[in-house]
């Protein structure tokens, strides 16, 4: 069961610039901050851009593909993490950081690098709810319930999640084909989240069947190996 007609049902009843409105949120076009060389801003689609690069008109389906993050928009994987922890951080867009300190092997701590909340969503927090209740369902009664391709995450820890199939044209052997890329994002646990998870595969299948199955054996390891339990 596939989210994609109702988020395309809803974008052919809603204003393109909608979009444009909320995407600075999220920093959508922009870099994360990470504290690591050579990040890529992606972009967002719209009407404007798609002039530039194919000096064509926006259609109704432009919209459809906007609101499922097809079309020519393009993300990184720090990008996701960093919307879906904001998500789980009740709107709170956090600057994402590899390093925590600096240390001095005879001084100790001589910098820390502490939380910097960047921006707030703009999302009204009955709205988070709604999603981070949706992407909690997707798990909890997908795959073998009457949900989503989320439920293939199911296992340890009781996480909320979103899986993805993004189409692609890419080149294979000096030949451009088309392929899918496996995306799966969420967080955990539902009730108090504390950690925030991404995996994408380039040209690796579904999002379900391909990414999800992958991510849920990492995060088993990782709830055992740490000793984690939390209560579903």
């Amino acid at each position: 069961l596939s989210s994609n007609l109702f988020f395309c049902n809803y974008s052919l009843r809603a204003d393109s610039k909608i979009f444009e409105k909320y995407a600075p949120n999220f920093h959508i076009g922009k870099l994360t901050g990470i504290d690591i060389t050579n990040e890529a801003a992606g972009q967002l689609s719209s009407p404007d851009m798609k002039k530039k690069l194919v000096n064509e008109a926006w259609y109704p389906g432009d919209n459809c593909n906007l609101a499922i993050g097809q079309g020519y928009t393009v993300v990184t994987p720090m990008q996701m993490l960093s919307w879906v922890t904001a998500i789980a951080n009740n709107g709170e867009y956090i600057e994402p950081k590899v390093a925590e300190a600096v240390l001095d092997e005879d001084k100790g701590v001589e910098e820390e690098f502490g939380r910097t909340v960047e921006n707030n969503l703009g999302i009204s927090e009955e709205n988070l709810k709604i999603v981070r209740e949706g992407m909690h369902q997707g798990v909890q009664v997908g795959a073998n319930g009457i949900g989503g391709t989320g439920g293939y995450l199911k296992g340890s820890g009781d996480l909320s999640s979103k899986t993805g199939t993004a189409e692609a044209t890419v080149k294979k052997d000096g030949v451009w084909v088309r392929d899918t890329h496996a995306w799966v994002v969420g967080f955990f646990p539902y009730d108090k989240p504390k950690y925030s998870f991404v995996l994408f595969l380039e040209g690796g299948g579904v999002g379900g069947n391909d990414a999800a199955p992958i991510m849920r054996k990492f995060i088993d390891w990782f709830i055992d190996y740490e000793k984690l339990s939390f209560e579903q």
